[in-house]
């Protein structure tokens, strides 16, 4: 299917189109320049939920509940998942794979895993286009869930409108450690698996050592999301935050520091990307690693030498 082909089957709402567009943008992020020209005027943007955390919280649970209670609200839905555990295969309880599975057939949601390419934020260089292709396709919502990165996975913040960190019991030493990052750019907290013990340390620990902008005490939602329970507080609770955060002045100014924050981080990957697919990058780049190894040239040398070879050299 040529481009034209695919961008006028997307913006019919065509699944197959969408999925082909999606791989094509993960395989050759350049393709995604050509693609988005073909499709023209920008769409309409959905509302964008983020949700990180630490592998094992229980991410791929909440998000398996979410879709048909966002479903049944009359949203069309989009959800990308940065090579974490399906909410088919794995990370949903029997029954909700089963019920998933059917859903999932309906042509008002669509659900792709992408993998993170190496990233260290979180999500991957093809996330951003994969939403706007979502956006094109005609999604209302788009739900990313990233890789759980722990403190490195901030870039999410670049592409979502509101960020839920999820965290369970056991993971307050982990609270500990993510004094900055992931734990600071999210806009709310989901304390799941709360049949276990350890919610009221854990929730302490999370009062304790956060404080929002403006002063104000964190929001912490708690969800047992195996059972369905706290769910539909998770769901109120985005679209509450996300119209405070959208709306009026405020909101042109976030889309100005988010979009900021996504054209510095595409920006960086396309440029690491295209200075490691240069034959004659990478062998000089082996020449400098030799160097290095036998004392003859310091890391930070041989970085400014590959950048001067790349012709990026010319800042102070």
């Amino acid at each position: 299917m040529q481009i034209g082909e695919t961008s006028a089957e997307l913006k019919k709402g065509g699944k197959h189109a969408l999925a082909r567009a999606i791989t094509l943008v993960e395989d050759s992020p350049r393709f995604a320049g050509t693609l988005f020209e073909s499709l023209g005027t920008r769409a309409p943007e959905a509302m964008r939920l983020g949700i990180t955390g630490p592998p094992g919280v229980g991410k791929s649970t909440i998000i398996s509940r979410l879709i048909p209670r966002i479903l049944d609200d009359g949203y069309k839905l989009g959800v990308l998942l940065v090579d974490p555990t399906s909410p088919i295969s794995g990370g949903a309880v029997l029954g909700d794979r089963i019920r998933l599975s059917e859903i999932l057939k309906r042509n008002d949601v669509f659900v792709r895993s992408l993998a993170s390419r190496g990233s260290l934020g979180g999500v991957s260089l093809a996330t951003g286009a994969a939403i706007r292709l979502l956006e094109h396709w005609g999604a209302d919502i788009v739900i990313v869930e990233t890789v759980g990165m722990g403190q490195a996975g901030t870039d999410i913040a670049f592409l979502a409108d509101v960020v839920f960190l999820a965290l369970s019991p056991g993971a307050g030493d982990a609270v500990q450690t993510m004094k900055s990052g992931i734990l600071e750019v999210a806009d709310a907290y989901i304390v799941n698996k709360a049949d276990m013990p350890g919610i009221p340390s854990l929730i302490a620990s999370l009062e304790a050592d956060l404080v929002m902008e403006d002063g104000s005490s964190p929001v912490i939602l708690t969800a047992n999301a195996l059972k369905g329970e706290g769910i539909e507080e998770v769901w109120q609770r985005f679209r509450e935050l996300r119209d405070s955060k959208m709306t009026g002045d405020k909101g042109l100014e976030f889309r100005k520091m988010r979009t900021a924050g996504e054209l510095k981080f595409v920006t960086e990957l396309l440029l690491r990307d295209m200075m490691w697919n240069d034959a004659g990058l990478t062998r000089r780049a082996d020449e400098l690693i030799s160097a290095i190894c036998n004392g003859r040239a310091d890391i930070f040398g041989a970085a400014l030498t590959l950048l001067e070879d790349a012709g990026l050299d010319s800042f102070e």
